[in-house]
């Protein structure tokens, strides 16, 4: 008989792929180590003289005394703008089953469900819903719905919105990117905001946090991702992820390639990716590597088909697999079985 642990540790792993879909590590529901993080102030708007057409070599040299890597780790990464509409199609859906020790646990779909406008600007309104099988029902059942509202021409992520039921646990909870916010003197000054709804009903938000430029969210990687440079053994990207607080760098690596047989799908040639988050990360972001994750690629659209995840010792893995796709490249791909 399985401990209460091993249990919530299962239903846990649910979401946890997820977030390894997006290749960004595991949820919230996990406790995560604490880091320090050094203080810093914005990259655009650094002080009252800060400019739109203010050069980047001069924003990020007046912050330089406070933290000189932290400050060039985050130069380093900007997330370049990616026409998602040339890689999405509204109404694709693929569906994943989850299995622990060999035994199903649950489903992940994820859907591009339309195009909508936001701000004026054509954003693609992606959700990904969690749910547990009758199996995990029995002792842990798991129920996640995840919207994302990511700009169509550039990839970034406006808003992520969550709501979870976890055994006998449930709250929703945001996170809102605001490129436009301004002082109130109007110098621009990006930032992110959190806030979560717990079952008492009070909304709890933390302060607004600067971020650098776009951001991506835990939905929105899964799909900004397909527009990475990523071919061969050795490539490599990284982009920014938004958390509760702080964004963390997401570093991306292709460590080997396989051929990977999906049953009733096909077989499809694939990248195999590890994702790392650097070691600035802190507690209380919404997702964090443990290491040992891996995710199957497929070569030629980066869309994935099988992903792994560790679950501390000695609880071994879960793995997501592909079951279902639809209006998606990805089958052109497919070789027959």
């Amino acid at each position: 008989m399985a401990t209460f642990a091993t249990r919530k540790a299962t239903g846990t792993a649910l979401t946890a792929l997820l977030a390894i879909i997006a290749i960004a590590g595991t949820a919230t529901s996990l406790e995560f180590p604490r880091f320090k993080f050094p203080r810093f102030t914005n990259l655009i708007g650094l002080s009252e003289k800060a400019s739109d057409e203010m050069r980047e070599e001069e924003r990020v040299s007046e912050v330089l005394n406070q933290d000189a890597s932290y400050i060039s780790l985050f130069r380093s990464v900007n997330n370049p703008d990616i026409p998602l509409q040339d890689y999405v199609q509204p109404g694709e859906e693929l569906r994943f089953q989850a299995k622990w020790r060999g035994l199903p646990a649950g489903t992940i779909r994820c859907s591009a469900k339309r195009v909508a406008m936001l701000k004026n600007r054509p954003v693609f309104v992606f959700e990904v819903n969690v749910e547990s099988n009758d199996f995990l029902n029995a002792f842990y059942p798991v129920s996640t719905n995840i919207n994302s509202y990511v700009d169509a021409k550039t990839g970034r992520s406006y808003l992520i919105r969550r709501r979870v039921s976890e055994r006998n646990r449930e709250y929703k909870d945001r996170l809102e990117f605001k490129y436009d916010f301004r002082r109130d003197n109007g110098i621009p000054d990006p930032v992110s905001k959190y806030s979560m709804v717990g079952e008492s009903g009070k909304e709890e938000a933390n302060q607004p946090f600067p971020i650098p430029g776009n951001m991506q969210d835990m939905v929105s990687a899964i799909y900004y991702i397909r527009g990475m440079d990523l071919k061969e053994v050795g490539d490599s990207c990284n982009f920014l992820l938004g958390g509760r607080k702080k964004p963390v760098v997401t570093h991306i690596e292709v460590v080997d390639t396989e051929e990977v047989r999906i049953p009733n799908i096909g077989t499809f040639d694939c990248l195999v990716v590890e994702p790392h988050t650097d070691g600035t990360n802190l507690s209380g972001n919404l997702m964090a590597t443990r290491g040992g994750e891996r995710i199957w690629l497929e070569r030629n659209t980066l869309v994935p088909v099988m992903v792994q995840a560790e679950l501390p010792k000695p609880m071994g893995t879960v793995l997501a697999t592909l079951i279902h796709a639809d209006n998606c490249d990805l089958m052109e791909h497919a070789k027959p079985e």
